[in-house]
């Protein structure tokens, strides 16, 4: 597969007609892994460059030490 096919495919993916890099943006999870699980699924079928977490990650939920792992493995950036 020659280089120019491998980066129209890269910037397919990652970038959108204008050349714009997707950022997806999180917030407020409270502890809620389903919620969150089902969120980073539909990221992933929008082939977002970066995912940012504004915080509130633990809260009222039953899985704030899952919550943490899933975010800290997937966000590049996280905001307390």
């Amino acid at each position: 597969m020659s280089l120019r096919i491998v980066r129209k495919r890269v910037r397919k993916q990652y970038f959108d007609s204008k050349d714009n890099m997707r950022i997806a943006i999180i917030s407020d999870i409270h502890s809620n892994l389903e919620a969150l699980t089902k969120s980073m699924e539909l990221i992933d079928t929008q082939f977002v460059h970066e995912i940012i977490c504004l915080g509130d990650i633990i809260g009222y939920g039953a899985n704030p030490n899952e919550c943490i792992d899933l975010v800290r493995q997937r966000c590049s950036i996280v905001t307390r």
